[in-house]
């Protein structure tokens, strides 16, 4: 139980750590003559994998930028349970492992899945030797550890469900509110570091004087949400469920990328497209359904 009287308004990180577990990040709003009062669900650190960050259940505001109008009218406060979800995107070099395994049961889709220019042409890899290879760096600075662009909505979830037969666990695509909430916690903040914009914290448009292109994943490392999730602003856009469903062959793209800037890389600004739909400027990051069997509790 902790207990923590007379503290001024404001946005406060609570950590829990406790031996065994994953480190829970639980941010917190206090407002004026406000008391909280809460039970924080913790698990195992088994249940948590490397690379992912636990992001506990409870309500936040979503869609509450005032400069994004076009997205303020939806502004509502809805509850999520927990979740975890990538620190990081998805990267080259864990795409490049998943589209192997697939060439070696299904090379045509394996190629259709592989990353390309646009939904059908323009490939932007080869196989050689019964594998798919890297391209030296050139147009793009391909590594293992840039994150993975260049693939549709449908490939992002075909690389899901290859995660989830391999490892044992249930992965899918966040939703556009999950993906929020990863992304500012629960002060609607407009910038994963707070509401002020600055180049410098991220990879975006006129950060880098004119060099603009992707970066390793884990660059620009004020680029960073409450829970730990890196890359919110800049780098590579993310695909996500859409919230409204009333288009299915909708989906939505969401954070800034290193084609954009200042207001196009706020939290709340939300874009759609079509699910075969690829760029080199989107890519996704997992989320990770967690089992409440697993599941603590801490006061």
């Amino acid at each position: 139980m902790l207990e923590i009287d007379d503290i001024d308004m404001g946005s406060y990180l609570i950590v829990i750590e406790r031996e065994g577990y994953a480190t829970t990040r639980y941010p917190v709003l206090v407002g004026r003559n406000q008391r909280i009062q809460d039970r924080v669900t913790i698990y195992p650190q088994a249940a948590v994998p490397r690379g992912f960050a636990y992001v506990p259940r409870g309500d936040f505001v979503v869609y509450d930028d005032p400069n994004v109008a076009s997205t303020y009218k939806h502004r509502r406060r809805v509850s999520l349970p927990g979740f975890a979800i990538g620190v990081f995107p998805v990267t080259v070099g864990e795409y490049l492992q998943f589209l192997n395994d697939l060439h070696a049961r299904d090379p045509d889709e394996a190629r259709a899945r592989s990353p390309r220019e646009s939904e059908n042409a323009g490939y932007l890899w080869t196989v050689e030797e019964g594998q798919y290879r890297l391209p030296p760096p050139g147009r793009y600075p391909w590594c293992e550890r840039i994150p993975i662009f260049g693939v549709s909505f449908d490939d992002a979830r075909a690389y899901c469900a290859y995660r989830s037969r391999r490892d044992g666990l249930q992965y899918d695509l966040p939703s556009e509110v999950e993906w929020e909430k990863a992304a500012k916690g629960a002060d609607s903040r407009h910038f994963s570091w707070g509401n002020l914009f600055e180049n410098e914290f991220a990879n975006v448009l006129f950060s880098r004087g004119g060099d603009e292109q992707v970066l390793e994943v884990d660059s620009y490392e004020e680029d960073c949400s409450p829970y730990g999730v890196r890359g919110i602003v800049g780098n590579v856009s993310e695909w996500c469920y859409r919230d409204q469903t009333e288009r299915p062959d909708r989906v939505s793209v969401r954070g800034g990328n290193w084609a954009l800037s200042n207001y196009a890389c706020r939290i709340a600004v939300r874009r759609n497209t079509h699910d075969t739909y690829v760029s080199d400027r989107f890519g996704f990051r997992l989320k990770l359904v967690l089992s409440d069997e697993k599941a603590n509790s801490a006061d």
